[in-house]
């Protein structure tokens, strides 16, 4: 997911294992020109390696490694940030080691969608970070009001600190210290974001729609981590 320089010619590489979660492995004298595994260890690369890990210490050593597949390889440009983004995510939370295994599909799938899909990403982003936050445990309540609880209304407004929206019936002017009051196609994809194929091809996404949906989701992981969150990736979105 992300390879850091190290001394002059290794590299500290933050990989996800299906079976550990996160793991941090120094890749000792990789970056020598004659090294066989360089050419491997490219950002969204999976690979199946032989790793060493001394008891004493929570760092693994790169032995030696395959290349099952390079995501990025001639990706386009707008797909490649959105799968980046997804693993900026993932290096931004703590992973427990019984969600590794899901977390791992959940990417692999993700990536693998989102590779034939001609338009609308941002959906498919959206929809992989649900998943995800369902199997952290935190996930955001979409499905209906999380005040009436009833699911026939459009959501007007995003509810940081119940997890959820607040449909139009449930609003009251006293809330709108506490809430984010949404914009009309945002409500729309909100009440839709489960029906991604009538999404998908029926919507044209204005960068301020996609903005307020993604600041929901970072308000969202920013409350339940206790920190800042970022995808510093979908910035290079025009």
């Amino acid at each position: 997911m992300r390879r850091i320089p190290f001394k002059e010619t290794s590299f500290i590489l933050e990989m996800l294992s299906e079976d550990f979660g996160k793991i941090s492995v120094i890749a000792k004298g990789i970056r020598k020109e004659k090294n066989a595994n360089y050419g491997i260890i490219d950002i969204l690369n999976e690979l199946e390696v032989v790793l060493y890990k001394n008891p004493s210490s929570e760092w693994y050593i790169f032995k030696s490694g395959t290349l099952v597949k390079a995501y990025l390889y001639e990706t386009e440009f707008t797909k490649s940030l959105y799968m980046q983004a997804a693993a900026e995510f993932l290096l931004q939370i703590i992973i427990p080691e019984e969600d590794a295994h899901k977390l791992f599909r959940l990417i692999k799938d993700y990536f693998d969608f989102l590779g034939k899909v001609i338009g609308n990403e941002a959906i498919v982003f959206w929809r992989f970070l649900l998943r995800a936050l369902v199997i952290l445990g935190i996930e955001i309540n979409m499905r209906n009001c999380v005040i009436c609880e009833k699911r026939e209304n459009f959501p007007v407004a995003y509810f940081p600190q119940k997890s959820g929206f607040i449909c139009e019936n449930c609003f009251r002017p006293h809330l709108k210290e506490e809430v984010i009051e949404l914009d009309k196609k945002v409500s729309k994809i909100i009440r839709n974001i489960y029906n991604s194929n009538k999404l998908l091809n029926d919507l044209l996404l204005s960068a301020e729609t996609v903005s307020q949906i993604n600041s929901i989701f970072l308000i969202h992981l920013s409350e339940h981590f206790h920190k800042k969150f970022h995808f510093k990736t979908l910035a290079l979105i025009k």
